[in-house]
């Protein structure tokens, strides 16, 4: 299973990406990533992943350029589709509100006894 694979450090064709962690900066007073020019407004939303293996290769960027407007730029090895839906996975805070996240647990608990 993937899990056993991450937990033996046998990642075969998987692809493991982590947060790139942004850097302080006195000037702006407070921590910043480097977008290259192409996210222009500062949102707890914005974000860029590398692969693990590699941490200085960016392989996504996603930030905000408006009020509702936002850029996604992407590489191999992910695919559009990959990159689009970790995009929007980024954008519903649903499962990141922890009181949301207790409640769909006790909802898949609930769901496993009954079909016992």
């Amino acid at each position: 299973s993937l899990t056993d694979m991450l937990f033996q450090r046998t990642h075969g064709n998987v692809l493991l990406l982590e947060n790139r962690r942004p850097k302080w900066d006195p000037t702006h007073g407070g921590h910043v990533l480097n977008f290259h020019g192409r996210v222009i407004a500062s949102s707890i939303k914005n974000f860029q992943l590398a692969e693990k293996k590699d941490s200085e290769r960016t392989v996504l960027q996603f930030g905000r350029v408006s009020r509702d407007r936002f850029v996604l730029d992407f590489t191999w090895p992910l695919s559009p589709y990959h990159a689009f839906a970790i995009a929007l996975s980024s954008l519903d805070g649903k499962l990141a509100d922890s009181r949301s996240f207790h409640t769909i647990k006790r909802l898949h608990s609930d769901r496993k006894v009954v079909s016992q």
